[in-house]
């Protein structure tokens, strides 16, 4: 009972960092069903790891926020500036790509097993190759299409992986909406692979509506607040955050972390 009681509140503690900043963005659903290779062989182990590990680090962080707090921005100096909250822990990955499916030369690219353009279903392909940007390749959307051929459409994980010699943990592969993960159920493990160094590539779901990003941040605000930055590979409309997908209604269904 002890230990149910211990894990309750944890719980109970996590879930707070959810309700602060709350980003209300009106979503456009352009977006069609993915198109990936079932992949439901998960890495379970290192997947709990994961989300252990992060659920200690949020219990830390909620127990910091009583005591100093760390600055981690350069705030103005401007004596009559009182910024709302000051961020108490952050992380950001750096070198990531930043290109657009829907932008670019390769928007009208054909993704040849799908027989669709990459500007309306390459969001797995376009967020693989900004992934692929910190590890010093140079492929665009285009690129990647290319050489990953029919792997490209249904996008193949442990064939890309393999392709371009990164290592690859299926860390959640929901095949029912039932299963899809809320904000605070991922926040834990996409916190330690962020601390890791590593951008998840994250597939979000709303009924038949699906879409790729790339996480590459994380901010905490002594009120609470929690940011976790994204790169969309939507040209429009633009979203920084992961908030606000959640808020139109998204869950997580996929949470793929590829790295050198």
């Amino acid at each position: 009972m002890r230990k149910f009681i211990t894990l309750l509140v944890i719980l109970l503690m996590v879930s707070n960092y959810v309700n602060v900043r709350a980003f209300s963005n009106e979503l456009v659903n352009q977006q069609v069903t993915v198109y990936d290779v079932d992949d439901l062989n998960m890495d379970v182990e290192i997947a709990e790891s994961y989300y252990n590990t992060g659920v200690q680090l949020l219990t830390e962080l909620s127990l910091a926020k009583s005591g100093p707090v760390h600055v981690s921005e350069e705030i103005s100096n401007d004596l009559d500036y009182i910024p709302p909250a000051t961020i108490i822990y952050e992380i950001s990955i750096n070198g990531l790509g930043s290109y657009k499916q829907d932008l670019g030369s390769w928007s009208a690219n054909n993704m040849e097993s799908c027989d669709e353009s990459i500007g309306i279903s390459g969001c797995a392909v376009a967020s693989f190759a900004n992934i692929l940007n910190k590890y010093q390749y140079n492929d665009n959307p285009g690129s990647v299409n290319s050489n990953l051929e029919s792997h490209a459409c249904p996008f193949d994980y442990s064939y890309s992986a393999t392709y371009y010699d990164m290592v690859y943990q299926n860390i959640f592969h929901s095949y029912y909406t039932s299963t899809d993960k809320t904000f605070g159920q991922a926040l834990p493990t996409l916190l330690v692979i962020l601390q890791h160094g590593r951008a998840p590539m994250i597939g979000l779901r709303k009924g038949s509506n699906t879409h790729f990003v790339v996480v590459s941040g994380y901010k905490e605000y002594s009120d609470g607040g929690v940011i976790l930055e994204i790169i969309d590979s939507l040209e429009s409309p633009v979203y920084t955050n992961l908030l606000a997908y959640f808020n139109a209604g998204y869950k997580i269904h996929r949470i793929k972390v590829f790295y050198a």
